[in-house]
């Protein structure tokens, strides 16, 4: 499926959505500063549409997922779900519609349940179906996510990795969400096992019609799943277009340093010349003026230091960030 071939309204939207964590210090706790987050952020994702969201780590992009599914409440912004604000929303009928995959399958299962009841726990929340309904429920969830029923009566220690991912999955899917953040969750599995998931990522949204904001600092991985990608850099989007457009024309300074850092597959191919960049990124606390990216850009000039630059369209539905694209 290509990114011309989404339609429809979205399913799922933000606008000019920040997220601020206060800094305190001192015996009284003062506040004496403001973690920048988020600051900012406007996307959506549309019915049965992978939108990607890529960038280092500590860019925020973890945390707009959060605010996504409600886990964090936004400092100023809002997510509006079918044109709603979900703030209007009762929680309820919220998890209902969307739901996350955590980054870590090891810390996101309950040790003291078993696999079954980490996976019918939701049905039962929200009081769907009868007793039976809800075991005939559990089987089928298991069974979609290349599991047996004979694993239902297991503890989360007796899987691997992958496997535990496998009931996070089960978990998300169990109330027909229609949306589902995927938040980093292969980046705790080994590669090959990686594949396994987001391949199953791939087939359910096939069958389901599922819409997933997929998150990961792995520009491959994003490239094989996603119809759309965003990329963030120090809470703000940078650069957001299809897949085929971003990868093979990127704009954006950051975007072009992060594609030119990817692994090729075939070792005999000549890479072209490959953009480092030098320091560190800033602290969020105390972004730098301007362009956020002046301070590590290899090409910014003195309008960057002082001016933010618009996103804008380049083209094509091409957005960028960039003064000079």
């Amino acid at each position: 499926m290509t990114s011309t071939e989404i339609k429809g309204a979205p399913i799922l939207e933000s606008t000019d959505l920040k997220k601020h964590f206060a800094v305190r210090k001192g015996f009284f706790q003062r506040v004496t500063g403001q973690v920048q987050a988020v600051d900012g952020v406007s996307l959506s994702v549309a019915p049965g549409e992978t939108l990607g969201i890529v960038g280092e780590s500590g860019c925020g992009k973890s945390t707009v997922g959060r605010m996504l599914t409600r886990l964090l409440d936004p400092t100023a912004g809002e997510v509006r779900l079918r044109g709603v604000n979900v703030a209007d929303v009762q929680e309820d009928n919220l998890r209902r519609d969307v739901q996350i995959i955590f980054q870590d399958p090891y810390s996101s299962l309950n040790p003291r349940m078993t696999a079954g009841e980490i996976v019918i726990e939701p049905l039962i929340i929200h009081k769907i179906g009868t007793p039976e309904e809800r075991k005939a429920r559990t089987e089928d969830l298991f069974r979609r996510v290349g599991l047996r029923a004979s694993d239902i009566s297991k503890l989360p220690s007796e899987f691997s990795g992958g496997q535990r991912q496998r009931i996070g999955i089960a978990r998300a899917l169990a109330l027909n969400p229609s949306v589902i953040i995927c938040d980093e969750p292969v980046s705790a599995l080994d590669a090959s096992i990686q594949a396994q998931v987001v391949n199953l990522l791939m087939d359910l949204q096939k069958e389901l019609g599922i819409a997933y904001v997929f998150i990961a600092h792995d520009l491959s991985i994003v490239y094989h799943i996603s119809h759309r990608v965003a990329v963030m850099y120090l809470g703000k989007i940078v650069e957001l277009a299809d897949r085929a457009s971003l990868y093979s024309n990127p704009k954006h300074p950051y975007t072009q340093a992060l594609l030119s850092a990817v692994p090729l597959p075939d070792p005999t191919r000549e890479r072209g010349e490959r953009t480092l960049l030098e320091g560190d990124l800033p602290s969020p606390v105390n972004p730098p003026s301007g362009c956020r990216f002046h301070t590590r850009c290899p090409v910014a000039v003195s309008r960057c230091k002082t001016d933010v630059p618009e996103f804008r369209d380049a083209g094509k539905g091409h957005m960028v960030a960039c003064h000079l694209a």
